[in-house]
This record gives structure tokens, sequence and C-alpha cells, in this order.
């Protein structure tokens, strides 16, 4: 990645602005880009474990652009265990996961979020019907700490049970330092799935998850 000055506010050492954290900048004295860390200018910052800047080389983008994200996913067919009740979709698997917090055992629906900010959501499944009677429905939402999130439903009808519907959505949702997202799901048949399927030889295929998310931080705010 290339910073261009030109597209920077500029300034001279001594005439800095008070900032707040995060400004970036470029100082035309000694000829370096510099960010400000909350307390002061820093020209070589990186980005420690608590997500607090600490010095560096702010050339590499490693440190300085990374971003909560990660990918969960499950290998296990999820059936509509009961009508009556919404459910948690389970995601047993994680893959590149940075700085969320995600049990691959115990309440793993939930992926934990370390800071505030606005995140990008991605779902896809499989949507299945084990048999007839046809036209039945499944849906999917997201909940934050447990509370539903206003407006978040996808409704998808499955016509008959040759048919595998794709169901793919997305959100941005923004979130506080600590706070959890999982999605819930129903049928209105316990027919109704979201399916997994194995992984293909003849030629040799990845497996299919049966629901897969992705989740990344977009924006902060304050």
């Amino acid at each position: 990645m290339r910073l261009k000055p030109s597209k920077l506010s500029t300034w001279n050492t001594a005439g800095r602005p008070s900032g707040k954290r995060g400004d970036v900048g470029y100082n035309t004295e000694i000829k370096q880009v510099e960010i400000y860390d909350g307390s002061s200018w820093v020209k070589n910052p990186t980005l420690g474990s608590d997500n607090t800047f600490t010095g560096s080389n702010i050339f590499d983008p490693a440190p300085i652009f990374l971003l909560p994200h990660g990918t969960f996913y499950s290998l296990a067919t999820q059936s509509i265990a009961n009508i009556a009740n919404a459910q948690v979709i389970a995601f047993e698997y994680d893959a590149d996961v940075e700085l969320l917090t995600h049990s691959t055992v115990t309440n793993n629906s939930r992926i934990y979020v370390p800071t505030k900010g606005s995140y990008e959501v991605i779902f896809s499944g499989i949507a299945d019907l084990v048999q007839l009677p046809a036209n039945k429905h499944i849906e999917v939402w997201a909940a934050i700490n447990g509370s539903y999130v206003t407006d978040s439903n996808t409704i998808v009808e499955i016509p008959n049970i040759s048919i595998e519907q794709t169901v793919a959505v997305s959100w941005i949702l923004d979130m506080d330092a600590n706070q959890y997202l999982e999605l819930y799901t129903w049928g209105d048949d316990t027919d109704v799935q979201w399916l997994a399927t194995a992984a293909g030889t003849n030629p040799t295929r990845p497996a299919c998850p049966s629901v897969i998310i992705t989740i990344k931080k977009i924006s902060s705010y304050p």
C-alpha cells in the first residue's frame, strides 16, 4: 500500500494540529507520515494487542490496517428441531480469525467483537427440504447479545424436495465492544434444514458447509 502525501493533510512539526486518535497526516519537515495515537503524533506506529498504537513501521500494512475479521461455518446439517421455537445457528469451525472471539465448542453460535464500530456480516446457507409436503419455508436473522436486530429477517420458500436453495444475505451492524453476534433460524416444518455436503471426488472438490458467515469491521465511531 502506498500513501500519497499530496492526498493527506500536511504540517510541519511546530504546526501539528491537536488531532484525535486515528488522524493521519504528512509532516513536511521530517518527510514522514504521522498518526495521532490519542495523546501525541507518532511517526512510526503499529497496532498493539490492546488496539492502541506503539512505535514500528507505518509502511507495514499488517499491523497498521489490521481490523477484526473472520470466517465461521458448519460442516453439519442443521435441521429445524421444533417449529414452535427459533434456534441459533451453530458454527463449529472458523478460519482466518483476527481480533474476534469465538469458541468452536462452548456457545459456538456466538462471535464477540473487540471494539465499537460498524461490522459487515455476510451469510450463505444451503436450504433443503427432506420430504414432502412442498412449499416449506426457512428463515434467518441476526441478533446482538440475544436481542433480535430489527427488520433483519430473510424468508425463503423451498418449492420441492428436488431443489436446494442458496440463501445469501448481508447486514451492516453497529456493535459495541464485547457484544456478541448470533444468527437465528426458524422453519415451518421439521423436514426443513440447512444442508451440508461432504467433499467430492473424481474430481476432488471441497466440502460444502451448511452455513457460513464472514464478519469484518468496516468503520469505527466514537
